[in-house]
C-alpha cells in the first residue's frame, strides 16, 4: 500500500491531501529524529560524554560546531543531487550516515573518534535537515510546495520538545553510549524505511534546457546573494541566542529555574507562530513573512534589555515566534523569488553561510557576554538583525516576473 502511494506521488502533478499528509508526516518524523540526534543532542549529553572521555564540556560541544561546518561545505553538492535525482535517495542516505555517526560515537573513548563521528554526522545533517527536506519538496511539487514546507516545519518544531526528555531519560537509565546506539537503531529501523517507502522519485523534467539549468547555478545572482545574507544574519543571532539564552537571562538576575522555564517556551512559540502563518498567512508573499519574522526577532531581543521578568517572558516568546516564521521563509522565499528550477542548488548555496554562521555564533556570543556583558550583547545582536531587516525591506522584491 505504501509503495502504491509512492508510485502515485511520483506520477501525479498534484498529490491528494491524504498523500501529501503521509509524505509530510513521514518527513516530519525524520526531521524530529535528525535534529534530536544531532543539533539538540549535546545540550543533554555533553556533560556525561565529557566525563566519559575525560575532557572538557566545550571540547565536546565544539564537535557540533565542527559538524555544522562540514554540513555547510557539503550543502551545495547535496542540493545539486536533489535537483537532478530528487531527494528520496539523499534522505535515505542521511538516515544511514546519521546511524553510522551515532554508532561511531557510542564507541568513542577519546576526542579523535568522537570528532570523526561528528564528521559523519555533519554529512548526514547536510543530507537530512531542513534544506534537503525543502529541496525535496520543491523538486516534487514546484511552486506548490509552500504549504508542504510549512507543514514540515510544524512537525519538526517539536524536535527539542521530544528529544530532550527522551535523551535525558535514556542517559539516566542506560548511559549515553546506549542512548546513541538506540538513536542509530531508530534511524535504521524506522527512519530509513520511511524515507524509502514514502518519499517518491520525481518525474524527469522535460522543460529544463541544460544551458538554463547550468546558468541558474551561478551564485552571482544578486537575489541569491541578498537572500543568503538575510538568513545568514538571522542564523547567526538565532544560534547564538539558542546556546546562550539562559546565561543572558541570568545576567539580568533572573533566577536559574525561571530562566530555564523561559527558555523552554522557545520551541512551543515557534510552533504556534508557524501554525498562525499556515492558518492566516498562507496567501501572504513569503518576503513579507520574512520581514515580519526578522522584525519579531529584533523586537523580542530588544525586549530582553531591561531585564524585567514579565517583559523577558514576552521577549522570549516573540523571538521564538519570529524564528519559527523565519524557518518557513528560508524555504519559501528562494522558491518564490528564484523559482523551483534548481531549487536544491539555491538552498544549498544559502545553507553554506547559514550553517557556518550557526557554527561560530555560540563562541562569539559567549565571548561578548563574558567580556562586555548582557546589554552589549543584546545591542550587538539586535544590530545584526537590523541589518537583516534592512536587507529584507530594501533588497528583496515581493514580485518577480522571471520566476518559473
Amino acid at each position: 500500500m505504501v509503495k502504491g502511494l509512492a508510485f502515485k506521488l511520483a506520477n501525479t502533478a498534484s498529490p491528494t491531501a491524504r498523500q501529501n499528509a503521509t509524505l509530510i508526516g513521514s518527513m516530519g518524523f525524520n526531521q524530529i529524529l535528525a535534529w534530536g540526534s544531532t543539533f539538540y543532542l549535546p545540550a543533554v549529553l555533553a556533560e556525561p560524554i565529557s566525563h566519559s572521555l575525560s575532557t572538557s564540556v566545550p571540547a565536546v560541544v565544539g564537535a557540533l560546531s565542527w559538524s555544522l561546518l562540514v554540513a555547510g561545505l557539503c550543502a551545495p553538492v547535496v542540493g545539486r543531487i536533489i535537483d537532478k535525482h530528487g531527494g528520496k535517495w539523499v534522505l535515505a542516505f542521511s538516515s544511514l550516515l546519521l546511524a553510522l555517526g551515532l554508532i561511531a560515537m557510542s564507541f568513542a573513548t577519546g576526542l579523535l573518534v568522537y570528532y570523526i563521528a561528528w564528521t559523519v554526522l555533519g554529512l548526514g545533517m547536510a543530507a537530512g535537515l531542513y534544506d534537503a527536506g525543502f529541496a525535496t519538496l520543491g523538486r516534487l511539487m514546484g511552486a506548490k510546495a509552500r504549504s508542504s514546507m510549512t507543514g514540515l516545519t510544524l512537525i519538526a518544531g517539536f524536535a527539542s520538545t521530544v528529544a530532550w526528555p527522551f535523551l535525558a531519560a535514556m542517559d539516566a537509565n542506560y548511559g549515553w553510549q546506549t542512548t546513541c546506539m538506540v538513536l542509530a537503531l531508530i534511524h535504521l529501523v524506522v527512519g530509513l524505511p520511511l524515507h524509502l517507502l514514502t518519499v517518491p522519485t520525481p518525474s524527469p523534467r522535460v522543460d529544463e534546457p541544460q544551458k538554463v539549468a547550468k546558468k541558474s547555478y551561478a551564485p552571482a545572482d544578486p537575489r541569491l546573494v541578498w537572500i543568503a545574507l538575510l538568513f545568514t544574519l538571522h542564523a547567526f543571532v538565532m544560534s547564538a541566542l539558542a546556546v546562550n539564552l539562559i546565561a543572558l537571562l541570568r545576567g539580568h538576575e533572573i533566577s536559574a529555574a525561571m530562566a530555564v522555564t523561559f527558555g523552554a517556551l522557545m520551541g512551543p512559540s515557534q510552533v504556534v507562530a508557524r501554525l498562525l502563518e499556515y492558518t492566516f498567512g498562507r496567501n501572504a508573499h513569503p518576503v513579507w513573512i520574512a520581514r515580519l519574522g526578522i522584525l519579531a526577532c529584533m523586537v523580542g531581543l530588544l525586549a530582553l534589555g531591561p531585564g524585567i521578568v514579565m517583559l523577558s517572558l514576552l521577549a522570549v516568546v516573540t523571538f521564538g515566534g519570529g524564528n519559527g516564521i523565519m524557518t518557513i521563509a528560508r524555504g519559501t522565499v528562494p522558491l518564490t523569488l528564484l523559482g523551483s528550477i534548481n531549487q536544491g542548488m539555491h538552498l544549498g548555496l544559502i545553507a553554506r553561510p547559514v550553517l557556518i554562521a550557526q557554527a561560530v555564533a555560540p563562541m562569539v556570543c559567549a565571548y561578548i557576554l563574558v567580556q562586555l556583558g548582557p546589554n552589549w550583547l543584546i545591542w550587538i545582536m539586535a544590530g545584526i538583525l537590523g541589518i537583516g531587516a534592512l536587507v529584507a525591506f530594501t533588497k528583496l522584491r515581493t514580485f518577480d516576473s522571471s520566476v518559473v
